[in-house]
């Protein structure tokens, strides 16, 4: 089976991070908008889909491993970036402070406070529902063994 060559190649990474270390760039932009903007800077064939960024993001390409880490150095620095900027605002826009707070709950869910207690607590009902119901079970078959005891005297 022949496989076509990627594009993950030194020309590809170069232009990425051109395009994730200009301006603030990694800070506003999605995957979707960065991918149009390294791929402005490409020739057609070089291009590459969200598919292909996702699919290097897992690690999911035989071989080229040496640009593969290049790859996933190069985006999460970009990730770090946004996340420090994000954390700089929070701590120094004494009158915008929630605006931040807000972006960083979206942007990174293990700062989700909210979301992660309204997930305990859909676990702790859940547990209590399982909890009862297997109680209500129990009763029932009580009861049934009691009723056949006596039927049976």
């Amino acid at each position: 089976m022949i496989t076509k060559p990627t594009k993950l190649t030194k020309k590809f990474l170069k232009v990425a991070e051109e395009v994730i270390n200009e301006n603030i760039n990694a800070l506003i932009f999605t995957d979707e908008e960065l991918i149009d903007l390294i791929n402005e800077r490409l020739p057609e064939k070089k291009r590459i889909s969200i598919i292909t960024w996702k699919r290097w993001k897992k690690r999911k390409l035989k071989g080229r491993k040496s640009l593969l880490d290049r790859f996933d150095t190069l985006y999460k620095k970009a990730f770090e970036k946004q996340k420090k900027s994000l954390f700089y605002k929070l701590q120094t826009d004494d009158k915008a402070w929630q605006r931040w707070a807000w972006i960083i709950e979206r942007k990174f869910p293990e700062w989700n406070l909210r979301q992660k207690v309204d997930a305990n607590v859909k676990g702790i009902v859940a547990k209590i529902v399982s909890y009862d119901q297997s109680l209500n079970q129990n009763q029932e078959t009580t009861k049934i063994n009691q009723n056949t005891k006596i039927e049976q005297k």
